[in-house]
């Protein structure tokens, strides 16, 4: 048994992709890849690629924005 210590939280499921590759998940809903042999092994960076920084900035301005355009429009009209 072979332990490998992580930042991370723990792993739950492991996939092994080859002879020296492990595609490790856990409970921060992100997967991982491991790569290495007996020797030791190392985690060499996420599955997925991130998106790109400031993404997610500009889809909460927009839906800040969205939300803005409706209150607007309910002040605007007159229900009487």
């Amino acid at each position: 048994m072979i332990n490998i210590t992580t930042l991370l939280l723990p792993f739950t499921s492991l996939i092994w992709n080859g002879e020296a590759e492990i595609i490790a998940a856990g409970y921060d809903c992100e997967a991982f890849r491991l790569k290495g042999s007996e020797q030791g092994w190392e985690m060499t960076g996420t599955v997925e690629a991130k998106a790109r920084p400031g993404a997610g900035a500009a889809r909460e301005e927009s839906a800040l924005q969205m939300f803005r355009q409706m209150d607007l429009k309910g002040k605007s009209k007159d229900d009487t």
